[in-house]
C-alpha cells in the first residue's frame, strides 16, 4: 500500500485533543452524506476543528509521518474519521486501532497533495467522500505553523 508522507514541525501541540464542540457533530456528517450542498459547511467544519486520521511516525523524534491510505474497489483513499469515537469504533480489531493520531483539520488539509480523495466515517452508515483539492482549498494559511 502506499503511503502518503507529508513534513511536520515539532511543535506538534496542534495534534492535541479539542473540545467536543470544536469537533464534527453527526448531523452535519449524516446532511453531508445525503446532500452535496452540504458538504461544504462540512468541509469548512473539517478544516476549523481536528479530525483523527490512521498514521504513524517515522521515527521517534521524526518530523515525518506516514498517513496511511487504503485501497477499496480498486481507488486509493484516505481515511478521516470525524471523533475519537468514530475512530475507535470502525477500526476496532483492525489492527490500527493504535494508530489514530488527532490533528487539526486545517493541517491536515494542508499537507494534502489534492489529488487524494478521503473518505469520513468509511465504516459508518454516512460515509461522505471527499475531494482533497477542495478541502485544500478551504485552508486558512495563518493557522499553520511557522517553520
Amino acid at each position: 500500500m502506499n503511503r502518503f508522507f507529508a513534513a511536520l514541525s515539532a511543535a506538534t501541540a496542534l495534534l492535541a485533543t479539542l473540545p467536543a464542540n470544536a469537533q464534527l457533530n453527526d448531523t452535519l456528517v449524516a446532511a453531508a452524506a445525503k446532500s452535496p450542498t452540504k458538504k461544504t459547511e462540512l468541509m469548512q467544519s473539517m478544516v476549523k476543528g481536528h479530525v483523527f486520521i490512521i498514521a504513524t511516525w517515522t521515527s521517534g523524534a521524526s518530523k515525518k509521518i506516514n498517513i496511511q491510505d487504503f485501497v477499496r474497489n480498486g481507488k486509493s483513499f484516505i481515511p478521516v474519521f470525524s471523533d475519537q469515537q468514530h475512530f475507535k469504533d470502525e477500526t476496532r480489531g483492525s489492527g490500527f486501532d493504535s494508530k489514530g493520531i488527532s490533528i487539526d483539520g486545517n493541517l491536515f488539509a494542508s499537507l494534502l497533495k489534492g489529488n487524494e480523495l478521503l473518505v469520513l466515517n468509511p465504516g459508518s452508515k454516512t460515509p461522505v467522500e471527499i475531494d482533497a483539492k477542495a478541502l485544500k482549498a478551504l485552508v486558512d494559511v495563518g493557522r499553520l505553523p511557522k517553520y
